[in-house]
């Protein structure tokens, strides 16, 4: 069993001598982490036990991940990085990992008393983690966004737009002018697509009916599985596949 010491800043460390029985808990040690805060909040371990996670709540807001030598074993945690989560959370209480360690979510009890969700590219690294935008939030260019080559081989204007979970949009942050390109960030999600289907998206108008002079279409192709049989004495490492 673990307990965070919010005052003191550490984490302590029981053994149960009956599963899951608190009344049987004795304590054994504990892990100062007064270095990395001084107003500590939340506390989760990775379920192999040999990552550890604690929030910061003062300025700045943050996560603290730790790596641990030996599993569930808090003597051996050692911090490794920070992630800032200053900009979104005023007051974070709390925090949860999805079980493949590609979320996290976290809890405010001040300002807008919501729970944040982040992404993250690489499971169980806190610095990979970004905020999913909300519906309708302006985007910010940069480098990686498509471009549309003209004859002369430059590239067409790009006037950003906005980040869509929804349908209908419209051009509500700017003007197109001629010979410009508009930019949206859309969410596509379907959970009940079968692996390896292909999507052409399109976009059309309010009515349905087609946009005159529209030409290129995206496509997609939802993840596929990958089916491994084993024979013999074999020992198997899984990795997250895109």
């Amino acid at each position: 069993m673990y307990i965070l010491g919010a005052s003191d800043n550490e984490v302590n460390e029981y053994n149960l001598s009956t599963a899951w029985n608190v009344s049987t808990a004795s304590f054994l040690q504990a892990k100062s982490i007064s270095a990395e805060g001084t107003n500590s909040w939340g506390l989760f371990f990775k379920p192999d036990g040999l990552k550890m996670y604690v929030g910061e709540k003062t300025v700045p807001e943050e996560v603290n991940e730790y790596n641990l030598g030996t599993a569930w074993d808090v003597s051996t945690a050692s911090f490794l990085q920070a992630k800032n989560i200053n900009s979104e959370s005023t007051g974070p209480t709390g925090f949860f990992f999805k079980p493949d360690g590609l979320k996290m979510y976290v809890a405010q009890n001040f300002g807008s008393s919501d729970i944040d969700e982040y992404d993250l590219s690489i499971a169980w690294n806190v610095s990979t983690a970004s905020t999913i935008p909300v519906d309708g939030t302006n985007l910010t260019a940069n480098n990686l966004d498509p471009q549309h080559a003209t004859t002369t081989g430059s590239a067409h204007t790009v006037v950003a737009q906005d980040f869509e979970n929804f349908n209908n949009f419209t051009n509500s942050v700017a003007t197109i002018p001629f010979s410009q390109d508009g930019l949206w960030d859309f969410a596509l999600k379907d959970l009940t697509a079968s692996p390896n289907t292909t999507y052409c998206i399109r976009a059309v108008q309010s009515d349905g009916g087609v946009l005159g002079g529209y030409t290129v279409i995206p496509e997609i192709t939802t993840q596929g599985l990958l089916r491994v049989r084993l024979y013999g004495n074999v020992r198997l490492r899984t990795v997250r596949m895109f």
